[in-house]
């Protein structure tokens, strides 16, 4: 966990840094020096468009802002509003930012938008917008394994410190074999957000990529029930990654064939035993020992391109002879299209479920009654019980109550 005051990422500018971090510092110094921004607007976004031009987003912690080009033009001729000695700006479209030259924009706004463009062009040469030429070929030479890629990582991001809003890094750990993860805390927070780093891979999205590396998060199918946490893990990916974008400068990751570090996957060889369900709906717990529940995001639209791969999965997976179904994820018993995916896998052939969940849904006998009846002949109920009392079970979960429906559920069983 992170404790005290914020810590601010500050560079010399007589080094005349071409790194994004540095980029937004200079701005955000130059604008609020001028009294162009509110206190409470900030360089919210900085990224590069090409080897001369970022793009600014400016604006509060909620709601619309403006965007700006901000281009060091070295005497070449470039599309802008306004041009300076070293500078050239000019406005630009965002999703999250008001159209200039709308007629529903503000007036203030459009007034500051005007300033700042001012301001950035007329600015002198505090920082370079220039990408730096590529390194030579004596560069730093690094295996991509955690036990290499954490300790670089900590040069420039100890544990403890701060990447935003008060989140600080605790790990960093392997997450499967080819990548890295990243954990964040924050004060009074009951989630761990994880990022994960992977070697840079263009056929592939991911949330932010710097000069050899991406960076990405656990982003499940459809809407989630928790827009503010998918708008934290974006954010604290562009963070990251901004960190990233100045830190593998002069940087060679090298590609293992797997990191010796990681978990074994075994191989699945002739049909598989079982298809394992994974539905993601919410549970409504904060067990302890939870080691999922910030990597899911709840989907409960029965439309949404996951349960149409749900779908798809239990018919491929029937098709190449799997006869067991086991159920799970969150608590896949509050997940509105559990009986449709129940009924097409009996459809299909699957012999024998598997339930591996809180069961507190099955408290409700009218409920119980109907998961039942949708069983094939040969079905399995786990349990979970972690102690002998309300003091101990409830403890564990994070939930006053659940020992008693689960108590219950058991007598509807």
């Amino acid at each position: 966990m992170c404790f005290g005051t914020s810590t601010e990422y500050t560079h010399s500018v007589s080094e005349a840094a071409t790194d994004l971090l540095s980029v937004r510092d200079a701005a955000q110094s130059l604008l609020q020096d001028a009294g162009v921004i509110e206190p409470s607007w900030r360089v919210q976004h900085v990224r590069r468009v090409n080897g001369r031009t970022v793009v600014l987003e400016l604006g509060p912690n909620e709601g619309k802002g403006i965007a700006l080009e901000w281009t060091e033009h070295q005497g070449l001729e470039v599309p802008a509003f306004l041009r300076g000695e070293t500078y050239a700006v000019g406005y630009r479209n965002a999703p999250s930012a008001w159209d200039v030259d709308g007629e529903e924009t503000p007036e203030g706004v459009k007034r500051t938008a005007a300033r700042a463009c001012q301001t950035l062009s007329e600015a002198p040469a505090l920082v370079r917008l220039c990408e730096a030429p590529e390194a030579s070929s004596d560069e730093r030479r690094l295996r991509f394994t955690a036990s290499e890629v954490g300790p670089w990582l900590l040069e420039r991001l100890e544990l403890g410190q701060e990447l935003k809003n008060g989140w600080c890094l605790t790990e960093v750990y392997p997450h499967g074999r080819h990548e890295v993860a990243v954990s964040f805390a924050k004060e009074r927070e009951p989630f761990q957000p994880r990022l994960k780093l992977r070697l840079r891979d263009d056929a592939s999205p991911a949330a932010f990529r710097s000069r050899s590396l991406d960076v990405t998060y656990t982003m499940a199918y459809g809407s989630s029930s928790d827009a503010g946490r998918a708008a934290l893990y974006a954010e604290l990916a562009r963070e990251l990654g901004l960190v990233l974008e100045s830190h593998d400068r002069g940087v060679v990751f090298e590609a293992v064939e797997t990191d010796p570090t990681a978990p074994e996957t075994p191989q699945a060889e002739g049909a598989p035993r079982a298809l394992n369900l994974a539905i993601p709906a919410p549970c409504g717990q904060t067990c302890n020992f939870c080691s999922i529940r910030e990597e899911i995001f709840p989907v409960l639209n029965a439309d949404s391109p996951l349960v149409t791969a749900l779908k798809e999965d239990i018919k491929r997976s029937a098709g190449r002879g799997a006869k067991t179904l086991r159920i799970n994820g969150i608590e896949p018993l509050n997940a509105p299209y559990l009986f449709d995916l129940l009924k097409l896998a009996r459809d299909h052939g699957f012999e024998e479920f598997h339930l591996l969940s809180t069961c507190r849904p099955l408290a409700d006998r009218a409920f119980a009654e109907r998961f039942i009846a949708a069983q094939p002949e040969r079905y399995v109920i786990y349990v979970p019980i972690y102690g002998s009392t309300p003091e101990i079970h409830d403890g564990a979960t994070g939930t006053r109550g659940a020992f008693d429906d689960v108590m219950q559920a058991i007598k509807n069983l």
